[in-house]
């Protein structure tokens, strides 16, 4: 840049302080513009702080529960069949429409699934109930329909 470019760029920097100044400073109204700014600074210094706060407590609970997943995960112990019929039982409630239409039976982490299933289901139920923590083996004894028809267990 130019002396003569600098010269017009401080120019207007200065014509801008001025401006500025002469806004907050006012003697009329410029006390309340001042306490404007002030209350806009101070709300959104504690916005900040809040999301702060927030955002450590989230890290703090997602590190700890990614903790517990792995220590569950290297922890080999058998899990009760009681237990592990309510986690079936459940995960069947996130990947089905009709959960109540599917029986189940647990013993010693192998599962079986009864009853009667939308086909267009049945991969999303097998894949969801293996992932479930404990299940050792997944038998599928489901009878697969195309649609819902006449059948009372799969309306809604």
């Amino acid at each position: 840049m130019t002396h003569q470019g600098e010269t017009v760029v401080n120019f207007m920097a200065g014509m801008v302080a001025g401006a500025a100044l002469m806004y907050m400073l006012d003697p009329a109204t410029g006390r309340r513009r001042r306490a404007i700014a002030r209350d806009k600074a101070v709300s959104t210094l504690h916005t900040a702080e809040d999301r702060v706060v927030h955002k450590s407590r989230d890290l703090r609970n997602r590190a700890q529960g990614t903790v517990a997943t792995l220590r569950n995960r290297m922890n080999e112990d058998t899990v009760d069949d009681d237990i592990l019929r309510a986690r079936v039982r459940a995960e069947l409630g996130h990947v089905c429409s009709h959960p109540r239409a599917i029986e189940i039976s647990v013993h010693d982490g192998c599962v079986t699934l009864g009853g009667t299933a939308l086909q267009s289901e049945v991969d999303a139920i097998c894949k969801g109930i293996s992932k479930v923590r404990g299940v050792r083996e997944l038998r599928k004894s489901i009878v697969e329909h195309e649609n819902a028809g006449s059948l009372p267990e799969l309306q809604s």
